[in-house]
Protein backbone atom coordinates (compact mmCIF):
# COMPACT_ATOMS: atom_id res chain seq x y z
CA UNK A 1 0.00 0.00 0.00
CA UNK A 2 2.37 2.19 0.32
CA UNK A 3 3.74 3.11 -3.20
CA UNK A 4 -0.11 4.17 -3.75
CA UNK A 5 -0.15 6.26 -0.44
CA UNK A 6 2.80 8.38 -1.42
CA UNK A 7 1.28 8.96 -5.14
CA UNK A 8 -1.90 9.79 -3.40
CA UNK A 9 -3.24 13.14 -2.84
CA UNK A 10 -6.04 12.54 -0.47
CA UNK A 11 -7.78 9.02 1.25
CA UNK A 12 -11.22 8.71 0.88
CA UNK A 13 -13.32 6.40 3.38
CA UNK A 14 -16.94 6.91 2.33
CA UNK A 15 -18.19 4.02 5.18
CA UNK A 16 -21.06 3.99 6.77
CA UNK A 17 -21.33 0.06 8.61
CA UNK A 18 -19.11 -2.28 9.57
CA UNK A 19 -16.97 -2.92 12.55
CA UNK A 20 -13.54 -3.36 13.74
CA UNK A 21 -10.70 -1.46 13.97
CA UNK A 22 -9.91 1.64 11.25
CA UNK A 23 -6.91 0.56 10.33
CA UNK A 24 -6.95 2.02 6.60
CA UNK A 25 -7.69 5.30 8.09
CA UNK A 26 -4.63 5.25 10.60
CA UNK A 27 -2.18 4.03 7.48
CA UNK A 28 -3.32 7.12 5.83
CA UNK A 29 -2.75 9.10 8.18
CA UNK A 30 0.33 7.97 9.45
CA UNK A 31 1.40 8.26 6.05
CA UNK A 32 0.98 11.15 5.89
CA UNK A 33 -2.33 11.63 3.81
CA UNK A 34 -5.00 14.05 3.84
CA UNK A 35 -7.92 12.06 4.68
CA UNK A 36 -11.74 12.44 4.22
CA UNK A 37 -14.04 10.15 5.90
CA UNK A 38 -17.18 10.09 7.00
CA UNK A 39 -18.22 10.34 11.23
CA UNK A 40 -18.65 6.56 11.32
CA UNK A 41 -15.50 5.61 9.47
CA UNK A 42 -13.71 7.74 12.49
CA UNK A 43 -15.25 6.48 15.37
CA UNK A 44 -13.39 6.24 18.48
CA UNK A 45 -9.69 7.58 16.80
CA UNK A 46 -10.47 10.66 18.78
CA UNK A 47 -9.82 12.97 15.00
CA UNK A 48 -11.21 16.40 14.69
CA UNK A 49 -13.21 17.97 11.66
CA UNK A 50 -11.00 19.88 9.86
CA UNK A 51 -7.85 19.79 12.46
CA UNK A 52 -7.22 16.33 11.20
CA UNK A 53 -9.20 15.00 8.19
CA UNK A 54 -12.78 16.43 6.96
CA UNK A 55 -15.67 14.52 8.06
CA UNK A 56 -18.66 14.56 5.83
CA UNK A 57 -21.97 12.27 5.61
CA UNK A 58 -23.78 13.59 2.31
CA UNK A 59 -22.45 13.16 -0.92
CA UNK A 60 -22.21 16.94 -1.12
CA UNK A 61 -20.09 17.15 1.74
CA UNK A 62 -17.80 14.42 0.66
CA UNK A 63 -17.52 15.76 -2.87
CA UNK A 64 -17.22 19.59 -1.65
CA UNK A 65 -13.93 18.20 0.50
CA UNK A 66 -12.52 15.93 -1.42
CA UNK A 67 -11.99 18.69 -4.09
CA UNK A 68 -11.28 21.11 -1.22
CA UNK A 69 -8.15 18.97 -0.74
CA UNK A 70 -7.19 18.34 -4.32
CA UNK A 71 -7.44 22.01 -4.61
CA UNK A 72 -5.29 23.27 -1.28
CA UNK A 73 -2.20 22.59 -0.68
CA UNK A 74 -2.42 24.71 2.44
CA UNK A 75 -4.77 22.63 3.87
CA UNK A 76 -3.54 19.65 2.98
CA UNK A 77 0.17 20.30 4.78
CA UNK A 78 -2.34 21.74 8.04
CA UNK A 79 -4.41 18.24 7.89
CA UNK A 80 -1.38 16.13 7.39
CA UNK A 81 0.69 17.71 10.01
CA UNK A 82 -1.50 17.58 12.27
CA UNK A 83 -2.75 14.17 11.69
CA UNK A 84 0.65 12.84 11.52
CA UNK A 85 1.24 14.27 14.95
CA UNK A 86 -2.12 13.09 16.53
CA UNK A 87 -1.38 9.51 14.92
CA UNK A 88 2.07 9.19 16.32
CA UNK A 89 1.34 9.94 20.31
CA UNK A 90 -1.92 7.91 20.57
CA UNK A 91 -1.38 5.05 18.17
CA UNK A 92 2.30 4.17 17.93
CA UNK A 93 3.47 0.48 18.58
CA UNK A 94 4.91 1.90 21.82
CA UNK A 95 2.08 4.13 23.07
CA UNK A 96 -0.10 1.32 22.05
CA UNK A 97 2.41 -1.08 24.01
CA UNK A 98 2.26 1.17 27.40
CA UNK A 99 -1.90 1.22 27.00
CA UNK A 100 -1.85 -2.88 27.34
CA UNK A 101 0.74 -3.26 29.96
CA UNK A 102 -1.11 -0.70 32.33
CA UNK A 103 -4.17 -2.38 31.39
CA UNK A 104 -2.26 -6.04 31.89
CA UNK A 105 -0.96 -4.23 35.51
CA UNK A 106 -4.32 -3.23 36.39
CA UNK A 107 -5.97 -6.41 35.78
CA UNK A 108 -3.95 -8.73 36.78
CA UNK A 109 -1.38 -6.79 38.93
CA UNK A 110 -3.08 -8.11 42.53
CA UNK A 111 -3.09 -11.64 41.36
CA UNK A 112 -1.07 -13.93 43.98
CA UNK A 113 1.30 -16.57 42.31
CA UNK A 114 -0.23 -19.96 42.97
CA UNK A 115 2.19 -23.00 44.37
CA UNK A 116 0.20 -25.73 42.43
CA UNK A 117 -2.32 -26.20 40.26
CA UNK A 118 -4.57 -29.33 40.88
CA UNK A 119 -3.89 -32.08 37.76
CA UNK A 120 -1.03 -29.87 36.48
CA UNK A 121 2.94 -29.50 37.77
CA UNK A 122 4.90 -26.44 37.21
CA UNK A 123 7.29 -27.39 34.17
CA UNK A 124 11.17 -26.33 34.83
CA UNK A 125 13.20 -24.52 32.12
CA UNK A 126 14.72 -28.04 30.52
CA UNK A 127 11.03 -28.76 29.97
CA UNK A 128 10.21 -26.03 27.90
CA UNK A 129 12.45 -24.68 25.52
CA UNK A 130 11.93 -22.51 22.81
CA UNK A 131 7.92 -23.08 23.78
CA UNK A 132 5.60 -19.56 24.11
CA UNK A 133 3.35 -21.77 25.58
CA UNK A 134 2.40 -21.49 29.36
CA UNK A 135 5.29 -23.43 31.62
CA UNK A 136 2.24 -25.33 33.08
CA UNK A 137 2.10 -28.96 31.89
CA UNK A 138 -0.65 -31.61 32.73
CA UNK A 139 1.07 -34.67 34.59
CA UNK A 140 -1.89 -37.52 34.68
Amino acid sequence: MRPYFKKAVAFVCPVFDGGGTQLKVLDALAMGVPTVATTFSVTGLNLKHDIHVLLGDTPEEFARHVMSVISDVELRCRLTSASTLLVHEAFSWSQIGQKINSAYQQAFGSVQQCESVPGYKFASDSDVIFSRQPRLIRWD
